[in-house]
This record gives C-alpha cells, sequence and structure tokens, in this order.
C-alpha cells in the first residue's frame, strides 16, 4: 500500500477542452547494468516533481536515448552497441517488454514519426538511417525498405550522433561529431520512399554530438566537450545565443519541450553531481534538477502530447467547446480510478487555479477545502483500490 498526494492543474485557454498532466522521462543511469533506471518527472507550473521510477534491463553498452510513440502512450528506449528497443507504458511506467531492430548494431539517436508510424535509428558514426515500421499489435519493429540496402546514406553526413524532427516542416535535422554543420532533409512523404533530400544546413560553431530543434524557430547543438556551450541558432534571423557550462560539465543529449519552449540538457561531470539542466528560450537558468537516481544521465523526452505518468487515468473535461464567454460559471471534472495492481491509501487531491484575478472560485464538490492564498482545492479521498469504479470530483468557477 502506498499513500500518494495526486496534483492537478487547470488550464483555462480561449478555447477548452480535456487536460492531462504531461511528464519529462529521463534515462537516470546509462550504464546501469544490469538494469537501467527510467525516471518520470511531472511538468508543474512551479517546478518539477519527481514521480516514479522503473528498472529496465540493460543491453549492449548501456541505455542511451528514449522517444515517445503516442498513440499507445509508449516509451522506446535504446541502447549503445545493441539493437534492442525496451519498450514501457507510460502512464503506468511499467514494462511492456522488448523488440528488435533489424540490421543496426549500434544506434545514436531515435526518434517515432507518428504521422508516418516509423522510428528512425541513426548508426553511431555512420550516414546511415534505418527507418522501421512499428506493429504495437505484435509488439515489432520491420524494416521499411523490404530489400537491401535497409537504410537511407544521408548526404554530407560523415560520423551522425543524433537526429531531431522538425514535424511543422517535415525536416530531419542531423548532428555530425565531425564537421561544424548541421544538415536538414526533407522527410519523405511515404515511409517505403528511400529518399531524404537534402535540403540544406546550418553552420554551427561547434561539433555536435546532440541537438533538437523547435519547429521552424531554433535549433540547438551541444557537443560532449568538458566546459563546452549549448548553443541556440534562430531559424529566421540567424541570430545566436549560448549558454557556458561549468568545466566540469558536458551535455550527453537535448529534449525540447515544444509547448514551453523549455529546453532539458541531461549533463555529465566530474565531479558525479550528474544532473538534469532546464532553460527557457532565452537560455537562463529555470531549474538543476539533482537526484540520487541520475547517475550517468542520457536520454531525455517531453512529449508533443498530454502523456506523462498517469496511474490513476486522470481527465479533466468542462464540457465546453465553443467559447467561454466572460462573467459566466464554468463546471469541470476530475475523474480517477487507480490503474495499479496495489491499493492507495489516503490518497490527497489537489487542484491548481490559475493566479489570474479574473477566474475566482464558486462551488466545489462536497469535502474540497479551498485555500485562498495559494487558490488551490484540495480533496482527501481516502483509500483507492485497484481496479475500483471511477469517482470524480468537481468545481465551479
Amino acid at each position: 500500500m502506498k499513500k500518494l498526494f495526486v496534483l492537478f492543474m487547470i488550464c483555462f485557454l480561449l478555447l477548452t477542452f480535456n487536460v492531462s498532466a504531461k511528464s519529462m522521462f529521463a534515462i537516470g543511469n546509462m550504464y546501469g547494468a544490469p538494469s537501467t533506471v527510467i525516471i518520470s518527472y511531472d511538468l508543474q507550473h512551479e517546478g518539477i516533481q519527481k514521480q516514479e521510477i522503473l528498472n529496465i534491463p540493460s543491453h549492449g553498452t548501456g541505455a542511451y536515448d528514449i522517444c515517445v510513440e503516442p498513440e499507445n502512450e509508449l516509451l522506446f528506449i535504446s541502447f549503445r552497441n545493441s539493437n534492442i528497443i525496451e519498450i514501457v507504458n507510460a502512464p503506468l511506467l511499467t514494462s511492456r517488454g522488448f523488440a528488435e531492430m533489424g540490421e543496426i548494431s549500434n544506434p545514436a539517436s531515435i526518434k517515432y514519426d507518428y504521422v508516418a508510424n516509423t522510428l528512425y535509428a541513426l548508426e553511431r558514426n555512420t550516414n546511415k538511417l534505418y527507418p522501421y515500421i512499428w506493429y504495437d499489435n505484435d509488439t515489432t519493429f520491420t524494416l521499411s525498405h523490404s530489400l537491401a540496402p535497409y537504410y537511407v546514406e544521408l548526404d554530407n553526413i560523415m560520423s551522425g550522433q543524433d537526429i531531431a524532427i522538425d514535424k511543422k516542416n517535415n525536416l530531419l535535422y542531423v548532428a555530425d561529431s565531425s564537421q561544424k554543420y548541421v544538415h536538414y532533409y526533407l522527410m519523405p512523404i511515404m515511409d517505403t520512399d528511400n529518399k531524404f533530400q537534402h535540403s540544406g544546413s546550418v553552420e554551427v560553431d561547434l561539433k555536435p554530438t546532440s541537438l533538437t530543434v523547435d519547429d521552424g524557430k531554433y535549433l540547438y547543438v551541444a557537443n560532449n566537450s568538458y566546459g563546452s556551450k549549448i548553443l541556440q541558432y534562430d531559424l529566421k534571423s540567424s541570430a545566436v545565443r549560448s549558454y557556458a557550462l561549468a568545466e566540469d560539465s558536458y551535455v550527453v543529449k537535448l529534449a525540447l519541450d515544444k509547448l514551453t519552449g523549455n529546453l532539458f540538457a541531461s549533463l555529465s561531470t566530474t565531479s558525479g553531481m550528474n544532473k538534469i539542466l532546464v532553460l527557457d528560450d532565452l537560455l537562463e537558468v529555470l531549474y538543476e534538477l539533482e537526484d540520487e537516481e541520475i547517475v550517468y544521465p542520457s536520454g531525455i523526452c517531453v512529449p508533443d502530447q498530454d502523456i506523462g505518468y498517469n496511474p490513476f487515468d486522470v481527465q479533466k473535461d468542462d464540457g465546453v467547446f465553443t467559447w467561454i464567454s466572460p462573467n459566466k460559471i464554468m463546471r469541470y471534472t476530475i475523474s480517477f480510478r487507480n490503474l495499479l495492481n496495489y491499493q492507495l491509501d489516503d490518497v490527497l487531491i489537489t487542484d491548481w487555479l490559475p493566479s489570474d484575478q479574473h477566474v475566482s472560485m464558486h462551488n466545489m464538490s462536497s469535502d474540497g477545502v479551498y485555500d485562498q492564498q495559494e487558490h488551490t482545492i484540495t480533496w482527501n479521498v481516502g483509500n483507492l483500490p485497484t481496479g475500483g469504479d471511477e469517482e470524480e470530483v468537481w468545481v465551479e468557477v
């Protein structure tokens, strides 16, 4: 049995919709033989809070990259010197088993394109990009190119280290540690098309080993040299910003929250104080996340969608599909149930209302306690048995 605090925040926009929590997922121990730690963190308005950890089997020489398959809310984890992908259910943070990628032997980076249902894997230190079709029903990856060669050779790339997808412009960006250029390619419309047409390049001030892209806005690059920098390139104006790392630190992987524009960097240090650094789009520090589980951090990812550790199947619904008029009362519900295989005791639900002075608390379901100073509502719902019926609370604002 566990005691648990469940935290939510309602988002008020011009057009309302169902809201659920989003998590950042991190590989906490790249060298964690015989197992590797996957950690979920809740991205809340007041900061980052650790949620849960999962130990998964390690393969090759350690877990290195992680990405999201949004339709089934899965995490794909790749390993250095291995063709194995470990598969994790993101809402429950439980293992779904593993699958093999054919032909590839040492993936440096993986990214999933949900439109094409394709996982792209870059062979380390080469220009070879392998596309795989994902079959959720039988947990398999199949090479999308049925005949050899099974990979795409990317023009102008010699020592590929990382890839990022600009979904808005249908571009694939590639970091090459042998040159101070990031090349980008027009992605094929059909998954059976072998062509990734070279579309351009961005000259950068270092030889990149990691990168991420904010669709059509910013390109971020870093490398694995101690005391190097994180660089931001404006893709429209060519303006450059930089963030200098401490002399004992370097970036392993970069990831982006495309909703907020916040940048996440996993850092390795000589002092052993490994951490995850969070910067805004001005490269100002928002948080430095230190955790005893973050030992030799590597891959990190933030889903573009509202996907997170959510073992309570939390759903928020205001029932409104049109504009909300000023000075009107709106009721929204928070529904939940326990999907875990054990009972939860002493469960508290806390919901934040926006600090906007135009939003005020009007009424709430029984047993709710409103804190006027913090602008929160808390319910003590007691015990949640495993497999129990859905329950709900409501608020009128």
